[in-house]
């Protein structure tokens, strides 16, 4: 299935109060924290996401004094949040003077559900939590986009929404090309082609483009090289072993 995804232009407010909230969570967390969407670009299905332990938080940033417009919509930042079966979370800003700070203290967080301020670190446990699609899709990207950029080319945009391709889009050549970008969890080592590759390939924006695809096959750390009946769990936050061969062009 294709979704359409607004790509919206951020302003040099955004980019200001952006970079003060990164600045606070970096700050308050004392470098704990690893970041996600850790970028002012788009799409803006959240603004800022990181996990701390075992749990993700997808946070979007409000001016307390609405004076500014911040992309993306709560909607979309549920969307992903339960995606990843994570906590949804509003960063309250108020800019004093010509300096962005969090609104209340502490962490500066609210449940985006309940309204309610909260410290992230009393969500944190021990238990094991299994990746969800959402997870491993983002990560399949972020392995699509690191090979990238070492190659040289600039990634212009990503997205990791499982139901929305093309997941990368990026320069070669002076020209942009798109990534299809595809997930398999060991023991499955091939993936079939999209239903919908065609309605792709020749969808507004692409024709004249060239497309590829890249195939991420994702195991528990070392599963690959000790081959076991029963595929371990990927759970998130431990090490994972994977088998990325570089692109595909399409025809």
């Amino acid at each position: 299935m294709m979704h359409d995804i607004y790509m919206e232009k951020p302003t040099q407010d955004y980019y200001d109060i952006w970079a003060a909230a990164g600045k606070h969570l970096g700050n308050i967390s004392q470098g704990s924290i690893g970041w996600i969407k850790s970028d002012p670009t788009p799409p803006f299905l959240e603004n800022l996401s990181f996990r701390l332990g075992n749990q993700i938080f997808f946070v979007r940033l409000e001016d307390v004094d609405n004076r500014i417009r911040i992309p993306g919509s709560i909607d979309g930042l549920f969307t992903i949040a339960e995606g990843y079966k994570s906590t949804a979370c509003i960063l309250p800003m108020k800019r004093i003077d010509s300096e962005w700070r969090p609104a209340i203290s502490g962490w500066g967080l609210i449940d985006a559900r309940t309204q309610i301020p909260f410290n992230p670190v009393d969500l944190v446990s021990e238990e094991n939590i299994e990746m969800t699609q959402w997870e491993l899709q983002d990560f399949a990207v972020q392995i699509v986009r690191n090979y990238l950029t070492d190659t040289g080319f600039e990634v212009m945009s990503y997205n990791s929404h499982p139901g929305v391709n093309p997941s990368i889009w990026f320069m070669k050549d002076d020209f942009p090309e798109w990534v299809i970008v595809n997930f398999g969890v060991f023991p499955q080592m091939e993936i079939e082609p999209s239903a919908n590759l065609d309605e792709i390939k020749n969808s507004a924006g692409m024709v004249g483009c060239q497309g590829t695809l890249a195939n991420v096959f994702v195991a528990a750390e070392a599963e690959m090289t000790n081959l076991t009946d029963s595929p371990i769990p990927l759970y998130r936050g431990h090490a994972l072993s994977v088998r990325f061969e570089g692109l595909e062009p399409l025809g």
